[in-house]
This record gives C-alpha cells, sequence and structure tokens, in this order.
C-alpha cells in the first residue's frame, strides 16, 4: 500500500487499495469485485476480526477510514430502531431481516444499507478520513 498524509483519495488508489485489501482477507460477502465493493458499496470488511474499511464519495474523490464492525454491532443497529423505523428500512431494502439469521461473513451489505438508511456506522473520522499510512497500519494490526 501507499504510505501517505493525504485524505482524499482517487477512485485509481482505491481500486488499487481494494486489491491488496482482498489479499488480506477483506470481502464483501458478495460477488462483487473488491474494486466495486469499495467504490461503489462503501465498505470492505475482514470478518474474522470486524475490521472494515469504509469509503465515501467526496466529488470525484474519495475519503476513506477504518472501523470495527461486529456481528453485534449490526444487531444492535438494527435492534436499537423504533417499529416504524425498522419497518421503514426494511421496505428500504425491499426485505426482512431477522437478526438471528444475519451471517458475519455476509454483513458488509446490511451494513452498508444501514448507513445508506439512518448512517447508522458513520462516524467522526469520516468527515477528516484516515491517511494511508493509519489505514495499513489498522488493516496489519
Amino acid at each position: 500500500m501507499n504510505k501517505s498524509n493525504k485524505r482524499v483519495f482517487s477512485a485509481d488508489e482505491v481500486k488499487s487499495l481494494a486489491l491488496e485489501l482482498a489479499k488480506k482477507g477483506f470481502t464483501d460477502g458478495l460477488d462483487a469485485s473488491p474494486e466495486e465493493s469499495l467504490l461503489e458499496y462503501g465498505i470492505l470488511r475482514r470478518p474474522e476480526d470486524g475490521k472494515a474499511v469504509n469509503a465515501m464519495r467526496y466529488g470525484k474523490s474519495y475519503i476513506l477510514y477504518c472501523q470495527f464492525l461486529t456481528l453485534e454491532d449490526v444487531k444492535d443497529g438494527l435492534e436499537g430502531m423504533d417499529d416504524e423505523s425498522r419497518n421503514g428500512f426494511y421496505d428500504f431494502i425491499d426485505r426482512k431481516v431477522e437478526t438471528k439469521d444475519l451471517n458475519n461473513e455476509y454483513l458488509s451489505d446490511i451494513i452498508h444499507s444501514l448507513n445508506m438508511w439512518d448512517g447508522c456506522f458513520i462516524i467522526e473520522t469520516m468527515a477528516t478520513g484516515d491517511s494511508m499510512e493509519y489505514i495499513e497500519s489498522f488493516v496489519n494490526k
């Protein structure tokens, strides 16, 4: 990975990062390519430890940020909604999600949907983003 203190990245840089992350076990748990997952769905996650690298579009560039997202975090995100919000979310994704049926290997899709619905897992560092140096450190710890 390219070490840099820069906090806004081009699509080509994000694609390159996505390929490196895939080699380290980061996935979307779906059939999309790593590049598509990070650019379009905004997340690659390593199920074994819950580490996630997220990408948010910023004009023609991207801001990247890291966080831990566990199965319990996703369950809490869903169970923490009131009935009206949860039903609205189910309508938004066109399916009902039972927390007991969630699989740790396939959480990126639901995380992305929750972020699109209410920003459930968008965190403070998203505003400034993480440097490539920090991302590399986070991924390799």
